[in-house]
């Protein structure tokens, strides 16, 4: 039996790692625009880490789904991305500041330096968050058992939503102290309070999950045919539970990581911690709704409520009327909705469906998607911002996608309908593993 005090501390690890995610969404794109790079580079850079993502996630799945280390598959890959994500914040956030240390702060030596250190640091973070991301996710759906797979997946929401909010909270308080400070301010000393928070919660998770070493001796194979195999293996129930999570990252990357291009910083912040204080409660309680109702409804639901809250959006960064602080958080809350469940219920499905021997691989295969989801996202974006130069294009981006990403939510599976899928999948992957 797996309590919520259980279940709470072998998700720590995703609080550690979301705070830095949370610097680097919230801070990256505003911070570079005071680094003078352009909107239309802005959001090109911001493609980077997503290709490395993408190749990252299912590789790392793939390979911890071998591992044969003794004290497990994936904490090794856990505690490793771990460190390296701590690094890559302290690069991140310090571009500036290394940058002042060579070239007269804002002159043009100061800021080449500096947006080349960043560019680096953008690809470093993201290759460095998507290695913990992938083997932390694989650990979740190898460690927790079946029946509490909801509640492994709700936590981890849970977590996330939580640490985005904390993260927002210290940003909004410097803010207010120093009403003068700008983001190449904040993020330094975010970086290593984020630095120091990934490497310290990630203990509790590797101490509570322990795995059994992985013995069994497989022959060597080419990593990319059978990345490629198993992938075109899947049941169609994981490709429809794709789709949402595909498109609603398209939608919420540009809210996630542009809003300070639109916004005022202060604004910005309000409205992200509203955004994940409703993440934040809603995780827990999503799993019993999901049980009761199922996957589809709940996602649907939450689809509807970001198609409202998205067009809203789009109004309040076009009528002034409607641009209050306010009324801004209470948008980003609405979206808080659907930052729960396609951070939740896609994994479900690994959880409780996806072969017990290549866990890994399918939770890479979902985190693929979801930086395939941001680089889509940010490719729209450099095209739209090169054509048209306006502020509001990230808010405009986001509705279209919201409006397909709730479309999607009608085409999938219920977990609880999908038995005959699973024997299936376990039967394919024994002969692919032959």
């Amino acid at each position: 039996f797996w309590s919520i005090g259980k279940v709470l501390q072998i998700n720590l690890a995703m609080a550690g790692l979301q705070f830095c995610f949370a610097c680097y969404c919230v801070l990256t794109t505003p911070f570079l625009e005071e680094l003078d790079v352009q909107p239309w580079m802005n959001s090109a850079i911001m493609v980077i880490g997503p290709i490395a993502g993408f190749i990252v996630q299912p590789f790392i799945g793939y390979l911890s789904d071998r591992s044969r280390n003794r004290i497990g598959r994936r904490r090794p890959f856990v505690i490793f991305g771990a460190i390296i994500t701590a690094i890559s914040q302290i690069w991140m956030g310090m571009s500036a500041k290394i940058a002042g240390l060579f070239y007269p702060i804002d002159s043009p030596g100061f800021f080449t330096f500096a947006q080349i250190w960043a560019i680096f640091g953008v690809t470093f973070c993201n290759t460095s968050i998507n290695v913990e991301l992938a083997a932390f996710r694989s650990l979740i759906a190898d460690v927790v058992p079946p029946e509490a797979q909801d509640k492994g997946a709700t936590y981890s929401g849970f977590m996330m939503g939580g640490s985005f909010m904390i993260c927002n909270i210290i940003m909004l308080v410097m803010k207010l102290v120093n009403p003068d400070l700008k983001y190449r301010d904040v993020y330094p000393i975010l970086s290593v309070i984020a630095a120091l928070t990934t490497v310290a919660l990630v203990i509790p998770t590797v101490t509570l999950a322990t795995e059994k070493p992985f013995v069994k001796k497989l022959q060597k194979i080419n990593v990319f045919k059978q990345l490629f195999q198993e992938f075109k293996n899947m049941d169609k129930v994981f490709y429809l539970a794709m789709l949402p999570l595909l498109l609603g990252w398209c939608g919420y990357t540009p809210i996630q990581q542009f809003t300070g291009t639109v916004f005022d910083m202060q604004t910005t912040i309000i409205a992200q911690i509203c955004l994940n204080a409703v993440t934040t409660l809603i995780s827990p309680v999503i799993g019993q709704f999901i049980s009761k109702l199922g996957e589809q409804k709940i996602f649907s639901i939450c689809g509807i409520i970001y198609v409202i809250a998205a067009i809203l959006l789009v109004l309040s960064g076009s009528i002034k009327a409607m641009s209050a602080t306010w009324i801004i958080g209470l948008e980003f809350a609405l979206i808080g909705f659907l930052n729960c469940a396609m951070n939740t219920i896609p994994f479900v499905f690994v959880g409780k469906l996806a072969p017990s021997q290549s866990k890994g691989l399918y939770s890479g295969v979902f985190n693929c998607v979801i930086v395939l989801g941001q680089a889509i996202a940010n490719v729209v974006l450099t095209i739209v911002n090169a054509i048209v130069q306006n502020d509001t294009n990230p808010l405009w981006i986001a509705a279209v996608f919201a409006a397909a990403t709730c479309a999607s939510t009608f085409f999938i599976k219920d977990s609880a309908k999908c038995a005959v899928s699973y024997e299936k999948i376990e039967e394919g992957d024994e002969l692919l593993q032959e």
